[in-house]
């Protein structure tokens, strides 16, 4: 997924852009880091990494669908 896709996906959400979970889903989606590492790197559980990247990843399916 590009910086671009993201930020898009981003806007379709309630995710602060700043927040711990859209960081860790930029370094999952984006960066291609495991979501145990994005996790360890951010301090923070993997749950919370976890959630944010299915929450993107079903918004980009939908969105895909509209298109």
């Amino acid at each position: 997924m590009t910086k671009s896709e993201f930020n898009n996906l981003i806007q379709l959400t309630r995710m602060k852009p700043d927040s711990i979970a859209s960081k860790g889903a930029f370094l999952v989606l984006v960066e291609g880091k495991t979501q145990t590492k994005a996790a360890i790197a951010l301090d923070c559980q993997q749950t919370t990494i976890s959630r944010a990247v299915r929450l993107l990843k079903d918004r980009r399916r939908l969105a895909l669908q509209i298109v």
